[in-house]
């Protein structure tokens, strides 16, 4: 027997942010569908189409790897708001506030501008970044409510 799926599985270290990408992919997905605690990292391995020793190379422990999708919902978000931007212009520093609430699920649910920046493109788009970051990863099982409210500020600058 050939060796071939193994070496299908394991990533050369130039696929590695690619790797890093699936593997993230497939663990909001997969947490999303039973929940954080229910979350087994061969499952995720294995939706991501990598073994199980790429998933550790990347991620030490499943709460580094939690730790990494919030990371990377926020750069979405930020990316989201700074595209939304780019066209307009905006001088000097501006801030808009995002108030919402993220229930045990990770749904995020009763989104608003809270204050606003006073260019309505900039409150737009900060409100849109944080609808499309729905669901975020459930809250921990540790976690004494079953919901959490978030106040989010966006600041853009032209600097």
């Amino acid at each position: 027997m050939t060796s071939d799926v193994a070496a299908d599985t394991v990533p050369a270290r130039a696929d590695a942010p690619d790797t890093r990408v699936r593997l993230l992919t497939a663990a909001r997905e997969i947490i999303c569908e039973v929940g954080f605690k229910r979350a087994r990292m061969e499952d995720i391995a294995a939706r991501a189409g990598v073994s199980r020793a790429a998933v550790y190379y990347h991620f030490n422990t499943k709460r580094d790897l939690a730790a990494a999708i919030a990371d990377d919902v926020f750069e979405r978000l930020t990316a989201t708001v700074r595209a939304a931007l780019s066209d307009g212009p905006v001088e000097g520093v501006i801030a808009a506030t995002v108030r919402f609430v993220v229930e045990r699920s990770g749904q995020i649910t009763q989104a608003e501008v809270e204050q606003s920046s006073g260019v309505p493109i900039l409150d737009r788009a900060s409100l849109r970044a944080v609808l499309l970051a729905d669901p975020l990863p459930p809250l921990p099982n540790s976690y004494p409510r079953d919901q959490v409210g978030v106040h989010l500020r966006f600041t853009y600058s032209d600097q």
